[in-house]
């Protein structure tokens, strides 16, 4: 979703909802989004395999699947067998348009709910930080930020996104949130109809009065209430196949 007017003179930002499945939109008012979808486009895509959140919002900032950009999981194995998570910067093999943006002169700004989400987007960012290691600035004008699993941390960081772009003046700015919500409630439950609703409105203050602004919101991946759980490690070694298996 973009905004039309001006477009080439504004800040250009795109924020990502982890786990914002098209039905929570279904199930409460978001004027705000309804009215930029009017202005510009709504989509329904489709997100990479696996459906994880770094999977994903690398995909989305470097246009390329996983098998180029090199995030194929949240975690690898390493030679010892061991999880690693897949956090560190040089494991992206293409450039992303952070990186882009910033090589051509452009300021740049990153935040995210997860710090460890931070680091990877936010390798070439002028500006970068996280509900959980938020910028000291940012808890001054804002006050603590609110646990990481809770229900307002990305209300909080839609608020930090705001006062990024009056203190710093990005010419690119990336919001990426966490899925807690989506993972814990189904899209009708009145917290998540309530949250998203203030989702709504807080971005619609994000962009207030930014004249040429243009904004895409997007989400990483769906969500899904899960009934049953399936082992494919123990499935496999029931066949007599032995396997390593590490979380995505």
């Amino acid at each position: 979703m973009t905004t039309t007017e001006e477009r080439a003179s504004g800040p250009t930002i795109v924020i990502c909802f982890d786990g914002m499945d098209p039905r929570y939109l279904e199930q409460t008012e978001t004027p705000t989004f309804d009215r930029l979808a009017a202005e510009g486009r709504r989509v329904i895509g489709q997100c990479q395999f696996p459906t994880v959140t770094n999977v994903n919002n690398v995909s989305i900032l470097t246009g390329a699947r996983p098998v180029t950009h090199g995030i194929n999981a949240n975690f690898a194995v390493g030679p010892n067998g061991e999880e690693i998570y897949m956090e560190a910067p040089e494991m992206v093999r293409v450039p992303t348009l952070l990186q882009r943006a910033a090589e051509a002169g452009l300021k740049v700004a990153a935040i995210s709910s997860k710090h460890k989400l931070a680091r990877i987007i936010g390798a070439h960012a002028h500006v970068t930080f996280s509900v959980e290691e938020p910028a000291a600035w940012a808890v001054e004008a804002l006050g603590a930020p609110p646990p990481i699993y809770s229900y307002e941390a990305n209300l909080w960081l839609l608020r930090a996104g705001r006062l990024v772009l009056e203190r710093e003046r990005p010419d690119l700015l990336y919001i990426t949130t966490t899925d807690y919500l989506s993972h814990m409630l189904p899209p009708e439950a009145p917290e998540a109809r309530a949250t998203f609703a203030e989702s709504d409105r807080l971005v619609g203050e994000l962009i207030q009065g930014i004249s040429g602004v243009s904004i895409a919101i997007t989400a990483d991946h769906g969500m899904s209430a899960k009934r049953r759980g399936i082992s494919p490690e123990a499935v496999l070694r029931e066949a007599g196949i032995e396997s390593v298996s590490v979380s995505t």
